[in-house]
């Protein structure tokens, strides 16, 4: 509860007795305050601030998004052979520098091992990437709209059951391989997150139907590249609360932007970024529910008032692990310390 002050320095104004004051007390004596409860408002928050369209620094900063596939950890049969496992968990990530791309922690945990302070394991893990369209265009061979490549590098931290206890991040190095078209770097947002922000969710997770998105052709058909599968999900939300620990929370799924209409967090999101107005990175994506809720309920959990919002079921909120550039240099030094992947 707030605790409001009120303060009289006079009794009398203009003959008139003022409130705080007694009858037996002298004009102009001055009173002690009188301290009164009320119930703080709740944060006002709706739908008025996500764009109609998407703005084209958004566009842009979905380009820099990856899908990475988690094949688990290798099984070494003999010294000649080597056994892979089938596709065991995917992800989203965004380039952050050369070979560079960030991710979730869980995406690489050593699951045998989890919960764990730290990835101290390699995984067989692929890095999808898009390529250009005009190159895709203009190649004489079969259109190319991405490339895979392998994990060469990773470092990063998660901790099982509990985002506000240590990071759940994780930073990638992909072997350069044969990616002959530039690939954008996501830019870093510079200003502080605040209550009522618009930003915009982005990742390359299942449809509704669970069809899968991917930038890589070798994952879906042509037809779903015509459909838009080939591009990631892009989400308008608004920032509502946070955790202890700085954590966004955001209400997500408000506005969908992509080539495919979809609005609700599934699993794949884990690593995607979160972005403002500007295309640029706040947060990535790590944690996410979307169970249906009442306006009540979703005052009393999350601490603001859903105008405009509900009735919509099911909701998703989402948590998201700030990004800033100490944490991504610290992320960097660690990986060029780190042994190289073998498998």
């Amino acid at each position: 509860m707030k605790r409001v002050e009120a303060l009289a320095t006079s009794c009398l104004v203009a003959g008139v007795l003022v409130a705080g004051c007694s009858a037996n007390q002298s004009p102009g004596a001055t009173v002690q305050p009188v301290a009164t409860t009320e119930q703080p408002a709740l944060p006002q928050i709706n739908l008025d601030v996500l764009p109609a369209t998407l703005p084209e620094s958004v566009t842009k900063a979905a380009a820099t998004m990856v899908k990475l596939v988690n094949y688990g950890q290798p099984t070494k049969i003999d010294k000649n052979t080597i056994s892979y496992n089938s596709p065991s968990f995917i992800a989203s990530g965004e380039r952050v520098g050369p070979n560079l791309y960030l991710t979730a922690g869980h995406l690489i945990r050593a699951k045998q091992n989890a919960p764990s302070p730290g990835l101290e394991n390699c995984h067989t893990l692929n890095v999808k990437v898009p390529t250009n369209q005009a190159f895709a265009e203009a190649s004489e061979h079969r259109q190319i709209y991405g490339t895979t490549l392998n994990a060469q590098k990773e470092v990063g931290t998660y901790m099982d059951g509990d985002v506000t206890a240590i990071p759940d991040i994780a930073l990638v190095q992909a072997n350069p391989g044969d990616l002959v078209v530039p690939h954008a770097t996501i830019p870093l947002a510079s200003e502080a997150m605040h209550i009522g922000q618009a930003v915009f969710s982005l990742g390359y997770q299942p449809d509704t139907a669970g069809k899968l998105r991917s930038p890589d052709q070798g994952d879906i058909s042509a037809s779903d590249i015509q459909a838009g599968y080939d591009k990631p999900a892009i989400f308008g939300g608004v920032i509502v609360s946070f955790q202890s620990n700085g954590n966004p929370i955001v209400a997500e799924g408000l506005k969908s932007y992509g080539a495919v209409t979809d609005d609700q967090a599934r699993g794949g999101k884990s690593g995607g970024a979160l972005v403002n107005t500007s295309g640029q990175l706040l947060a990535i994506s790590v944690e996410a529910n979307s169970i249906p809720r009442t306006a009540a309920e979703v005052g009393d959990l999350y601490s603001f008032t859903p105008g405009g919002i509900l009735p919509k079921a099911p909701l998703s909120f989402e948590i998201a692990q700030p990004v800033t550039r100490p944490l991504i240099d610290s992320l960097t030094q660690q990986i060029s310390a780190a042994a190289t992947c073998t498998y």
